[in-house]
């Protein structure tokens, strides 16, 4: 059985560095670095030619395994009401949107059924 350091370990080895993937002219102050698809007629960008930026395609996709987890690995269950509680299995993950009311409700009853909240430090003092 593999600890939560050896976990890690194997987690970023197989993660791959991908680079930043910035739109075509992102250095015009018109345009911003949103990644959009380069459809000129001469792009360079677009023909995938050499010594220009990198575009995104499917290799640089990360492995089925660690896809779509957390930061700290854990996969997570995003909560955006009470009723969303009742499916949670182990670790939640609280919406931002939500008020302060109904953030207090969610954590007390998480807090009832043992479940890890991963973007609060401290649910209990909160």
């Amino acid at each position: 059985m593999l600890d939560n350091r050896q976990k890690r370990e194997k987690m970023k080895s197989e993660k791959k560095k991908k680079p930043v993937f910035k739109r075509q002219d992102f250095q015009l102050n018109k345009l911003k670095k949103k990644w959009r698809r380069p459809k000129g007629l001469q792009s360079k960008l677009r023909l995938k030619k050499a010594g220009h930026q990198k575009k995104p395609t499917i290799g640089y996709k990360n492995p089925e395994g660690i896809r779509g987890l957390f930061l700290s690995k854990f996969r997570f269950t995003k909560i955006n009401n009470l009723k969303d509680l009742e499916n949670a299995k182990e670790n939640i993950l609280i919406s931002r949107t939500i008020g302060i009311k109904k953030k207090i409700k969610i954590i007390e009853k998480a807090l009832e059924l043992k479940l890890k909240i991963l973007n609060l430090k401290e649910p209990k003092e909160f």
